[in-house]
Formats: structure tokens, C-alpha cells, sequence
């Protein structure tokens, strides 16, 4: 996001913060007494104001926009690499030659969108990483104009993602994806192709399975011994607990608190916190408030 700033010389700079310590800045050779600036808005007082000829305004515009775009095309600005940001901010700003700097095209742009992805540790990276490599695949080529993501290649593609025996959820995945880098590029003003918006998500309605409260009742009833005793009494630590798999064997009496049981998840460390069943409680005290190892192979 851009933000202006107006120096003790008079000034005005540029800033876009990468984190929060580090940022990028430039001036824009705008100049105005700090009296005629409005901090809170980042412009003039007076929407009129003119420097070197030029609306103050305007130019701000300007540079706000170079930044935009620039970014759309580096989108993982870091210390490390914004020598080359700056040199790509400048070349948008004032074209060498009055020529255009190139455009990335969709597989460049993909791959940009992916980095940024990647550097915020986002949890789809892996989704949008094997979506990048599917799209790859079946270009066999590094120069993809966003022109050509059409209904043709809709098509094309579709057929080719079944020939990779892809379940249809997955290549509604795809198409997700793909539709969501075509609309930031479309946002950041790289291309004007809107035939993305066609791309249907076809989804498959997942059978959902589920044991009722009798049945699971009488589960535990069954007189089981050994190994089907310990995998039944998993099985129903995990019915009633609504907890993950690698989550069930963390399930013990010193979690619970007041007929409640804290577990912090394994998997995204967020800590649930559920009243406890009858049936846990008594499956807990069998084994003296610790649960057996998990019985995942039989002995």
C-alpha cells in the first residue's frame, strides 16, 4: 500500500512497507511547504497545488499507480531483492526509450503469485504449487500471454487433467486457482481477458458417513479383547471427541479439567476444549487415565 510522507526539506517521499522494519522509498520530486500538507489524507490541502509545473496531485497519482503496478509484477518485495524492485518501480515510472516495460505473462505471473505465497507461509502454497506444476506440464513452455487463458484452453486443459486421472474435486481445485491469479493480474491492470469468469468449478458432493449415538453405544458394549479392544476404544475417544486422528493417543485424564479436556492439535496448535463423554471418561479410567499406544498395526 502506498503512502506519502512530506520530509522537513519540503519532499514529499513515497513508502511502501515490506515489513516492519524494512520498506522501500522514494522521493518524487515533489516539493510543498509542511504547513499546505495533510497528513491523514497524504495530499495537499489544496487539491490544486502545483510544483515544477506539475499538479502535485496528480503526480502522486502517478507514482501510487507505478507502485501498484510494479508490485503486480514483484510481489515478493524483500530487503534482499528491493535493488531490483526499485529498478523495476523506476522503469514503469519512466520508460527508458518512451517504451513500455514487458509484462509478465500468465505462467510468470503464476509463478510470482506463488513466491508471495510462499514468503507469507500461507497454507495453500502446496495447492498452488501443484496447480502451477499441472499448468507447466501441459504448456511445455514458459511464455503464456493471458490472452491465450481462454475457453479453448478451459477445455483443453479440463481434458487434461482427466488423462491424469484427477478426482473431479481436485480439478475443481484447479480451476479455483487458476481463476483467482487471473483475477489479481486482472486487478493490477496486466491484462483485460475476462474470460476466466466462464471457468466453471465442477464439484462432486462428498458422501458423508456417520454412526448414530445407539450404535455407537452398542459398540462399546461389545465384548472385545486385545487388539479390537484397544482399536474400538480409539475409534470412540475419536467419536466423541471430534478430535484428529494423530490427535487421539494426547487424550488423557490429566487434560481433563472439571469434566472438560483441553488438547493443544498437533497440526495447527490451536487448543480445543471439549466437555467429556461418559463413554471417554469411563474408556480413560480403564486404562488408568492414560491411553495404551496407539494400536495402528496389529501385534
Amino acid at each position: 500500500m502506498a503512502n506519502f510522507k512530506i520530509h522537513s526539506n519540503g519532499y514529499i517521499y513515497l513508502y511502501h512497507w515490506i515489513d516492519r522494519k524494512n520498506f522501500f522509498r522514494i522521493t518524487t520530486k515533489m516539493k510543498l511547504n509542511e504547513r499546505e500538507w495533510n497528513n491523514s489524507k497524504s495530499r495537499p490541502k489544496n487539491p490544486e497545488a502545483t510544483c515544477n509545473g506539475y499538479k502535485i496531485t496528480d503526480e502522486l497519482v502517478r507514482y501510487e499507480s507505478a507502485l501498484n503496478r510494479a508490485l503486480a509484477i514483484q510481489p515478493g518485495v524483500t530487503k534482499s531483492n528491493i535493488g531490483d524492485f526499485r529498478k523495476l518501480f523506476i522503469s514503469i515510472l519512466s520508460p527508458a526509450n518512451g517504451e513500455e516495460v514487458k509484462e509478465h505473462d500468465f505462467l510468470t505471473y503464476f509463478d510470482a503469485y506463488l513466491q508471495k505465497i510462499k514468503e507469507r507461509k500461507q497454507s495453500n502454497y502446496k495447492a498452488y504449487r501443484t496447480c502451477y506444476n499441472h499448468l507447466t506440464d501441459y504448456f511445455k513452455s514458459s511464455s503464456v500471454p493471458f490472452d491465450r487463458i481462454d475457453m479453448k484452453f478451459y477445455e483443453a486443459f479440463s481434458r487434461f487433467l482427466i488423462s491424469k486421472n484427477l478426482a473431479t474435486n481436485t480439478i475443481a481445485t484447479q480451476w479455483k486457482l487458476i481463476k483467482a491469479v487471473m483475477q489479481s493480474a486482472f486487478v493490477a491492470g496486466l491484462h483485460s481477458n475476462e474470460k476466466f469468469r466462464h471457468f466453471k468449478k465442477n464439484m462432486e458432493s462428498a458422501d458423508t458417513i456417520f454412526l448414530s449415538e445407539e450404535e455407537l453405544t452398542k459398540m462399546y458394549k461389545l465384548k472385545l479383547i486385545g487388539y479390537l479392544e484397544k482399536a474400538r476404544d480409539y475409534f470412540l475417544i475419536g467419536a466423541y471427541t471430534g478430535l484428529r486422528f494423530e490427535d487421539w493417543d494426547r487424550v488423557s485424564s490429566e487434560k481433563v479439567v472439571k469434566g472438560v479436556l483441553k488438547v493443544r492439535s498437533t497440526k495447527t496448535g490451536e487448543l480445543s476444549t471439549i466437555p467429556i463423554h461418559p463413554v471417554v471418561s469411563a474408556i480413560l479410567d480403564k486404562y488408568e487415565g492414560e491411553l495404551p499406544h496407539s494400536p495402528r498395526t496389529r501385534k
